[in-house]
C-alpha cells in the first residue's frame, strides 16, 4: 500500500507541474479582470505600497491584497510583473489543491481512487481554466478546500482543540477575495456537524469563535487600508461583499439571480467534459436520471456564455468546494459507505 501511495503522490505531482507550470506565460492576458489583478501588483512593486496601492491615478484595489502580494513576491526574482508571474499563484495553488485533495483521500479511502480524484479535479475545464488565469478565484478555492478538510480532521480527531490551520486558510481566503472564504467553510461544516447529530448551540459556538478567530488577521489589513483608503474603501467593500450578491453593483457583473451558481447547468459547465460522461454524475448505484437532454446543453452554453452569470465567475470555487461538501458529508456518515460507483455511460 505504501509502495502504491508513494508511485500515486509522484506520479499527481509531477503531472500537475507539467501540465501547469510551464504554459502560464504562453498567451497575452486575453479579459479584462488579468490585467486589473496584475496591475495592483505592478503598483506595488513600483511604490512600495503594499497595503492599499492606487492604480492608474486613482483606483482602488477591488480585491483583498493577498493574491497580489503572491504576483509581487514570484516577480521580485525577475525585477518585473509579467503574465507568468501573475498567472502563477493561480497555478501554485491548483497543484497544491489538488495533492492536498489526493492525500487527504487516500488516507480515508485508498491510492488508486484518491489519483483518479485528483486527476479529475486537475482536468475538468473550469478548474484548469482558474489555474491558468491571473484571477483570485484559484488561489481562494485552494484556501477554502484546504480549510473543509483541515475542519474535517478536526472533527475527526473530537474537536479538542481549535482547528489553527483551518483559521489560517480561511484567513488566508478572506484576504483573497472577502469574508466568503470564511462563511463557505463554516456552513458546510456546521451543516455537516448537524448531520451527525451534535448539539445545536454546540455547533453555533464553535463555528462562531473559529469564524471569528478566523477574521484577526484579515481585520489588520482591513483597518490599515481604511486608514488610507477611508469612506471610498468602504464604498467598495461593501459593493464587492453586499451589493455583488443583490445585483446593485455601479458596473455589470452578476446580472443574474445568485441561484444560477448552483443549477445544474452550472455543475456541468464546472465538471466538463466527466458531467456529460456518466447519467449517474457522483451517484452510488444505477441512476434513473435521463441523460443530459439538448434543452439542457442550450441552458448550459446560455448560463456559460454569459458575462454577468454568476456562474461563470464562481463555477470553480463551487465546483471544488462541492466536492469537497459531498466527501466530507457522505464519509463520516458510516451508513454512507463510500465505494467505486457503478455508474452507466453512455
Amino acid at each position: 500500500m505504501n509502495i502504491k501511495y508513494n508511485k500515486a503522490l509522484w506520479l499527481i505531482i509531477i503531472l500537475a507541474i507539467v501540465m501547469m507550470i510551464p504554459f502560464l506565460g504562453l498567451t497575452d492576458f486575453n479579459t479584462k479582470g488579468e490585467p486589473r489583478e496584475a496591475v495592483v501588483a505592478y503598483t506595488m512593486l513600483e511604490h512600495g505600497n503594499w497595503i492599499l496601492p492606487i492604480n492608474n491615478g486613482g483606483d482602488i484595489p477591488y480585491k483583498p491584497p493577498f493574491f497580489h502580494w503572491c504576483i509581487t513576491f514570484f516577480s521580485l526574482f525577475i525585477g518585473h510583473v509579467n503574465e507568468y508571474t501573475s498567472r502563477l499563484p493561480s497555478a501554485v495553488s491548483l497543484v497544491l489543491m489538488t495533492i492536498g485533495g489526493f492525500v487527504f483521500y487516500a488516507k480515508r479511502k485508498n491510492a488508486p481512487t484518491s489519483l483518479i480524484a485528483a486527476i479529475l479535479t486537475l482536468t475538468a475545464f473550469e478548474v484548469h481554466r482558474a489555474g491558468m488565469n491571473c484571477r483570485v478565484d484559484m488561489v481562494n478555492t485552494a484556501f477554502m478546500v484546504g480549510a473543509m478538510y483541515l475542519l474535517y480532521r478536526w472533527w475527526e480527531k473530537g474537536k479538542h482543540q481549535l482547528p489553527w490551520l483551518a483559521i489560517l486558510c480561511m484567513s488566508g481566503a478572506t484576504l483573497t477575495k472577502g469574508p466568503v472564504g470564511i462563511i463557505l467553510p463554516c456552513f458546510v461544516m456546521g451543516v455537516f456537524m448537524l448531520t451527525q447529530r451534535e448539539n445545536f448551540w454546540g455547533i453555533v459556538w464553535r463555528m462562531a469563535l473559529t469564524a471569528l478567530l478566523s477574521l484577526v488577521i484579515p481585520f489588520c489589513w482591513y483597518y490599515a487600508a481604511y486608514l488610507q483608503g477611508g469612506d471610498e474603501f468602504l464604498r467598495l467593500v461593501k459593493e464587492e461583499n453586499i451589493d455583488r450578491f443583490m445585483g446593485k453593483m455601479a458596473y455589470e457583473s452578476h446580472e443574474n439571480p445568485a441561484c444560477t451558481t448552483f443549477s445544474r447547468s452550472s455543475r456541468a459547465g464546472c465538471l466538463t467534459p466527466y458531467y456529460y460522461c456518466s447519467r449517474s454524475s457522483f451517484c452510488h448505484g444505477r441512476s434513473s436520471r435521463r441523460p443530459v437532454s439538448l434543452r439542457m446543453r442550450r441552458r448550459l452554453l446560455r448560463c456559460r456564455c454569459s458575462p454577468g452569470s454568476p456562474s461563470s465567475w464562481y463555477s470553480s470555487s463551487t465546483a471544488s468546494q462541492r466536492a469537497s461538501a459531498a466527501f466530507i458529508c457522505c464519509h463520516a456518515i458510516r451508513s454512507w459507505p463510500i465505494s467505486s460507483p457503478n455508474t452507466s455511460f453512455g
